[in-house]
Order: C-alpha cells, then sequence, then structure tokens
C-alpha cells in the first residue's frame, strides 16, 4: 500500500522508495533491505545509496542513519542491477 496513515513497515518501506523514484532517484540507489531488530522481528527498510554512503529510511526511527550505525543484523537486500534479486548477507 502506498502513502499509508497506519500500516507495516513493508508499506512505508515501499512508499518511500516510490516517493524518491517521483522524485528523479535512479531505482539503482533505492533497495529494499530485510533485517532483524533487537527484539527478533523481521522488519523491512530502505537503503539509499548516496555519494555519502548508504543509508537507512526506516520507519522505526525518525534519524536517517549510515546502515553500519543501525542495530539491525542484516538478513538480505535487492540487487541495485536487478531488484527481483535478492542477496543474502553473511554475518560479519
Amino acid at each position: 500500500m502506498l502513502s499509508p496513515k497506519t500500516g507495516d513497515c513493508s508499506d512505508y518501506a515501499v512508499t518511500k522508495r516510490h516517493e524518491l523514484l517521483a522524485r528523479g532517484w535512479p531505482s539503482r540507489a533505492l533497495l529494499l533491505a530485510e533485517v532483524v531488530t533487537t527484539w527478533g522481528e523481521h522488519h523491512l527498510v530502505l537503503v539509499v545509496r548516496t555519494r555519502q554512503g548508504d543509508v537507512v529510511a526506516d520507519n522505526l526511527s525518525q534519524e536517517v542513519k549510515l546502515w553500519t550505525r543501525t542495530p539491525y543484523r542484516w538478513i538480505r537486500v535487492q540487487s541495485p542491477e536487478t531488484p527481483s534479486f535478492w542477496s543474502h548477507l553473511a554475518p560479519a
């Protein structure tokens, strides 16, 4: 669902991606990612690739943070070249 008044993280992440696409951002710079929160819940966020680094737009935080500064365990992320392909991320 786009532009939800209420909803889950998927609704918010897809809406943020849609809004940035409408503002001219290239799709390869807007990647959906699955993470696990500190309380163990799977969660969807938007990773925005910028010249300053990859940042996370997340409905659980008002703050936009570098992906390395989030408290999440990263599971998988969309491929910039082929968004229908998701890459699994191995723990460090």
